[in-house]
C-alpha cells in the first residue's frame, strides 16, 4: 500500500476523527476497527505506530466478518508481526475473507507464498 490511508479512503471517511473511529471500533464496527488497524500499523493520524495494537483491531474487525480485517489479520499472522507466526491460523483467515459477504482484497494482495 502506498500513501497515507486518508488518501486511500472514499470521500468522507478521512475525515472520521481518531476517536469517532475508536467509539465505532470498540462498539463493534468491523469497518471501523479494521481502519484503526492500519492506523496503528502505520502510526498515522495520531494512532501510536504498534503491530501489537493493529493485530488486535485486525483480529476484532475479523471476528466481526469484515473481509479486510480478516486478510489484514492473515497478512500479520504469516508474517509474526505483531503476532507469534501461525501458518495454520493465516490461512484461516485468509479462508475467512474470502468467504465473507463484504468486499475483501485477496484477489489483488498477498500470495499465500509468503508462509514459507
Amino acid at each position: 500500500m502506498s500513501g497515507s490511508w486518508a488518501k486511500r479512503q472514499p470521500d468522507g471517511a478521512a475525515s472520521v476523527s481518531l476517536d469517532r473511529l475508536r467509539s465505532l471500533a470498540a462498539s463493534g464496527d468491523a469497518a471501523a476497527a479494521c481502519d484503526l488497524g492500519i492506523l496503528h500499523l502505520h502510526g498515522e493520524r495520531g494512532a501510536p505506530k504498534s503491530s501489537e495494537h493493529a493485530a488486535e483491531w485486525f483480529h476484532k474487525s475479523a471476528t466481526g466478518g469484515d473481509a479486510r480485517g480478516a486478510t489484514n489479520y492473515a497478512v500479520l499472522l504469516a508474517r509474526g508481526t505483531g503476532v507469534a507466526k501461525d501458518p495454520v491460523e493465516c490461512m484461516r483467515w485468509y479462508r475467512a475473507a474470502a468467504e465473507s459477504a463484504t468486499d475483501g482484497k485477496i484477489a489483488d494482495q498477498h500470495v499465500c507464498r509468503i508462509l514459507a
